[in-house]
């Protein structure tokens, strides 16, 4: 008898065919694009990539997700241009080209309805209750087995205890578990094959907030006049 190697061929044309799910960053968009029209040359062709996907697999359409939803109506303008993101996004949304989902707090759509109510008035809203704290830790954590497995690192319980923190003190205004999460992510994709703890969570969020280290020290106060 005669051995054949089973062809992987069609497992990854099944596995190519499913849609996918791109979350996207706006700052991302224009990191590094220093003249005017770049940003929009680099954005029109993530879009047009995901439209194209759709176009010659002709299957169920990807999705692309925004999680920080105002910065999309603000990051592109400038002395020169006038032009953001959503001006960029609201034709392929209108003609039904790609499918896009926004992910956003109340107050946060009330921003985007405020400042462009035709770019919000391409979207339905659903309304998604807030988990408790006790089930979106349940969440956080089944995310950090993933995450574990995914980037090869190890994050310890107290990393994730003060994510909450930060959450709790820091990001009043994005929901839990997703901010949460969002964090982690952004930790271990840094930290990869790495072990994850309290020196690498603080480094974070000091690059992302400009807050020092010392304001988790709870013994830490401070007078009146020394906070501006």
């Amino acid at each position: 008898s005669t051995w054949r190697p089973e062809s992987t061929s069609s497992k990854k044309t099944k596995r190519d065919e499913q849609p996918k799910i791109w979350q996207i960053d706006p700052t991302r968009i224009i990191s590094g694009m220093s003249y005017v029209g770049w940003w929009q040359k680099r954005f029109e062709a993530i879009l047009d990539y995901v439209q194209n996907r759709q176009n010659e697999k002709k299957k169920p359409a990807d999705k692309i997700i925004f999680d920080n939803v105002v910065a999309l109506l603000r990051i592109g303008k400038s002395a020169g241009s006038n032009m953001s993101l959503s001006d960029v996004l609201k034709p392929y949304i209108e003609k039904r080209q790609i499918q896009v989902v926004l992910i956003a707090t109340p107050e946060e759509w009330k921003i985007v309805q405020e400042k462009d109510r035709r770019f919000s008035d391409l979207f339905q809203v659903l309304r998604i209750e807030e988990p408790d704290p006790e089930e979106a830790v349940k969440m956080v954590l089944a995310q950090r087995q993933l995450l574990e497995i995914e980037y090869g690192c190890e994050i310890t319980v107290q990393a994730i205890h003060r994510l909450f923190t930060i959450q709790r003190n820091y990001l009043k205004n994005s929901a839990l578990p997703g901010s949460v999460i969002k964090l982690l992510r952004q930790v271990v994709v840094k930290y990869r094959y790495s072990f994850i703890d309290l020196p690498e969570v603080r480094e974070e969020f000091q690059n992302f907030s400009g807050l020092e280290e010392a304001i988790f020290d709870p013994t830490l106060t401070f007078k009146k006049d020394q906070v501006r």
